[in-house]
């Protein structure tokens, strides 16, 4: 009887280790989305396409602030964020041409409210420190090139703050097709399991991590609406922490 009894009690305490080691795995290295995940890229996108609109107004555009400004995000969309001809294709949308010197004073008050707004959420530095000291990797994997990926980087002062940076041109795709996260394992040479995604998209950073085995989590202070798939989250980047 004592020897079922030990038998039980070892199988239930086992089964107990297993939950626990499932609901919080060792985690040895973070891959951290960029934009919208470390730095507020909607914010300062919002701030810095309104001094645009706002320089070609100067300039002589004769066009309401409101629907300008709609025109321009419903192109952001359609062509992409990274779009370099946006500026290009909005002139000719409510001009029928590309006036150079609109389109000039637009990129140059883009890019002085770009620099002052492409700031870290807070506590990013601070809980990129305390990360180090645990010994956790930390990379970023970003669907941004990787010249643009570098220089958000410098401008908001994270040069230094990673081991390793892998964007889609370097990868050859997008994290949709998994190829980034792929040269991310090769790097960190540490089995799925060992390693947190972390993103604020469900789409582009949650659903690829997981094909790959990795841990997830979503930074719901990136986001605007909830999640549809059940997911962990951080209301704030600090709350990482929790998950080494």
């Amino acid at each position: 009887m004592n020897c079922i009894n030990k038998y039980l009690n070892y199988i239930f305490n086992k089964g107990k280790q297993d939950i626990c080691m499932k609901q919080k795995p060792k985690i040895k290295a973070i891959i951290l989305d960029m934009d919208n995940t470390l730095l507020d890229f909607f914010g300062y996108k919002m701030k810095a396409t309104k001094a645009a609109l706002k320089a070609m107004q100067k300039a002589g555009l004769k066009i309401d602030s409101k629907k300008g400004y709609g025109i321009l995000f419903s192109m952001y969309y359609k062509y992409g964020f990274e779009s370099r001809q946006i500026f290009q294709k909005f002139l000719e949308e409510v001009t029928g041409k590309v006036d150079y010197r609109l389109m000039a004073a637009a990129m140059i008050e883009y890019r002085k409210a770009r620099d002052l707004a492409l700031t870290p959420y807070p506590g990013i530095k601070s809980t990129l420190k305390k990360l180090r000291k645990k010994g956790i990797k930390v990379i970023i994997v970003s669907d941004a090139l990787n010249l643009k990926a570098w220089l958000r980087l410098y401008t908001a002062g994270l040069e230094n703050e990673f081991d390793v940076v892998i964007t889609s041109d370097m990868a050859g795709g997008f994290k949709s097709s998994g190829k980034p996260f792929k040269m991310a394992v090769k790097k960190l040479k540490l089995k799925p399991s060992e390693i947190l995604m972390v993103g604020d998209s469900q789409s582009r950073d949650i659903i690829p991590a997981r094909k790959f085995g990795f841990n997830t989590c979503i930074a719901m202070y990136g986001r605007k609406h909830k999640p549809e798939m059940d997911v962990p989250s951080l209301s704030k980047f600090s709350d990482i922490l929790k998950f080494v």
